[in-house]
């Protein structure tokens, strides 16, 4: 496992971005995607950005990826009881070409778009726009209640780092 950005000892200037990618794609089978705060609907461009790619994903994190992407188009590590039992399934998808291949089976159907910057745009666009109401009543239950909890099996994600 190589640990890339402020967690790891490697990284992947943002000026070469394109051809970090591209070694990604050629160098590695999967793309850790686990999120630091775990919250419901909480997904950031750890998950977005292996999804143009033909890596897959490897998620850990508080949200319903279903709502995010298509099934069997990610990998769950919270399925798994254990690092020991999700590295094994990984080394097995490795050596199974056709098995692995199916997890790209949406691009034939779907594509991934960054709307980074039209949603900002929109964003913008709504809170200008005098006719949509703006108020919400009780915040608190709207966006914060419940929306995030604490890691439940943290020593699972501990065993990652101490390797």
């Amino acid at each position: 496992i190589d640990v890339y950005g402020k967690c790891g000892r490697l990284e992947c200037d943002k000026t070469y971005e394109g051809e970090c990618y591209d070694m990604l794609e050629r160098d590695y089978f999967f793309y850790f995607a686990f999120e630091n705060t775990l919250c419901k609907d909480y997904v950031t461009e750890k998950f977005f950005l292996p999804m143009q790619h033909y890596v897959l994903p490897v998620v850990y994190g508080g949200a319903d990826y279903l709502k995010f992407a298509p099934p069997h188009s990610y990998i769950n590590a919270q399925d798994f009881n254990t690092t020991a039992e999700l590295a094994e399934f990984l080394l097995a998808l490795t050596q199974n070409p056709t098995k692995y291949a199916s997890y790209f089976w949406w691009k034939k159907y779907y594509s991934y778009e960054d709307t980074t910057h039209s949603t900002l745009c929109d964003l913008c666009e709504k809170l200008h726009n005098d006719k949509i109401p703006k108020t919400v009543n009780n915040f608190e239950e709207y966006y914060i209640k419940d929306q995030c909890y604490s890691p439940y099996n943290l020593s699972w994600m501990q065993a990652i780092y101490q390797r």
